[in-house]
């Protein structure tokens, strides 16, 4: 009958491997999180700063994002409308996860003389700790709900159930 068939998919056996799984997976995205956001608070190297290829000023702009210097300034733009095009094209918060880097670009001076002022932020940091706080929550939240006993190697399923009439919360223990 369907019935078992579905009781099967939800044994305890099976809960138990998904429920592991997605522990170790857990962890381990924190672990990694850990030391982005540890590496990110430490210095303004951006090591995964990856500058589109094609883009003027493209390997000076890898080395700056890629060293400890917080502000660059870049010049030698065809005038200001070039420097402004450019400042926007590869700055500011809506390509950051993707390239591996995070900076705001000001651009200054007039015509030939136009440059662009790029400094980096730590937006991307702010991410990675906002992401780690949100899997480590998930994970304590998986450990409350999934409780192991020390003599069973079961997983318990707790699910609080409203007493009638009452309003009381109370821990009923589904196995």
């Amino acid at each position: 009958s369907s019935s078992s068939s579905s009781s099967s998919l939800l044994s305890n056996e099976n809960i138990k491997n998904m429920y592991d799984k997605r522990i170790n997976q857990l962890e381990d995205q924190i672990q990694t999180l850990n030391k982005k956001v540890a590496q990110g608070e430490d210095n303004w190297k951006m090591k995964d700063a990856k500058f589109p290829r094609d883009a003027e000023h493209n390997e000076e702009a890898n080395k700056f994002l890629r060293s400890n210097e917080k502000t660059h300034t870049f010049k030698d733009f065809e005038g200001k409308v070039a420097a402004k095009k450019w400042a926007k094209n590869y700055f500011g918060e809506k390509n950051a996860p993707i390239w591996g880097y995070s900076a705001d670009a000001e651009v200054k001076g007039r015509g030939k003389n136009s440059y662009c002022e790029v400094t980096k932020t730590n937006f991307l940091v702010e991410k990675k700790k906002k992401e780690q706080q949100e899997r480590t929550k998930e994970l304590q939240n998986l450990k409350r709900l999934f409780g192991q006993t020390e003599q069973d190697d079961s997983v318990q399923v707790k699910k609080k159930v409203k007493e009638k009439g009452k309003g009381k919360e109370k821990e009923k223990e589904k196995g």
